[in-house]
């Protein structure tokens, strides 16, 4: 269960930076 939730929260930290990537280049 822990394992599992940490794997969730890396993907979302992952996600959050492919989204601040895509987000630098239209400001």
């Amino acid at each position: 269960m822990i394992q599992a939730k940490n794997d969730n929260v890396g993907t979302v930290q992952i996600k959050n930076d492919n989204i601040k990537m895509s987000m630098a280049p239209s400001f």
